[in-house]
């Protein structure tokens, strides 16, 4: 595949290198370094064979208007993290990319935002929305007029038809939501979670059929309250 746009990634954990990995075999991006914070740097200052670059004051040698930023942080704390990163590198004028494998199936009509990962196999159907920073492992499906809202991640799900994820929202691994349900905001649902009635935000939910826990998701997930 040609490439037509530099790219640094943001990220310096196995989602970093799952990413450069994606983008150098399946993308028109040319990964051309990693960006960290000054206190994680590598002593190396080299992954995956590319140059490791401090976050601080990147902008001064990689200019925002050549280079594009994919931020490459998991979905630990409800993406709480990496929709702060997002954040902090718009701030700095980078246009964030996204990356959709070349084997999923997108509907022409689907909309996909900036800084989303959709990995191979996932089906996005017909008038179905995912919004920025949203993160679909391999074999996801969502359904027709369904959206994901910002800064989800989403674990090779199934979500129905008419439903909406609210966002902040973490979907375990084979977890379901019935049509026309409301995943209320700042969501966890276990892995193998089936949900079949809307959900209340701020919630941990396990099981099948799902039942809500006394802990809340954002306690669950260790979120600090200046993160949200």
């Amino acid at each position: 595949m040609q490439k037509v746009k530099k790219l640094i990634i943001a990220g310096g954990g196995e989602t970093a290198l799952l990413a450069n990995e994606y983008f150098s075999c399946d993308s028109g991006y040319e990964p051309v370094c990693f960006a960290m914070d000054k206190n994680v740097l590598p002593e190396s200052k080299t992954m995956a064979g590319l140059p490791v670059e401090c976050l601080d004051d990147i902008e001064n040698k990689y200019d925002p208007s050549v280079y594009d930023v994919f931020v490459a942080v998991s979905g630990k704390q409800l993406s709480y993290p990496r929709a702060g990163l997002c954040r902090r590198m718009k701030e700095k004028g980078y246009k964030l990319a996204s990356y959709v494998s070349s084997d999923c199936s997108i509907w022409r009509t689907a909309e996909i935002g900036d800084n989303c990962f959709v990995l191979s196999q996932t089906i996005l159907q017909p008038f179905s929305r995912i919004c920025d920073n949203v993160f679909l492992w391999v074999r996801s499906n969502i359904g027709h007029r369904s959206v994901v809202e910002e800064n989800c991640f989403l674990a090779t799900v199934d979500v129905a038809g008419f439903s909406r994820v609210g966002h902040n929202s973490y979907l375990g691994v084979h977890s379901i939501v019935a049509d026309e349900r409301i995943i209320g905001h700042d969501n966890y649902l276990g892995m193998g979670c089936c949900i079949a009635k809307n959900t209340k935000p701020d919630s941990l939910y396990v099981g099948n059929p799902a039942k809500k826990q006394l802990i809340s998701a954002r306690e669950f997930c260790g979120v600090e309250e200046g993160d949200v």
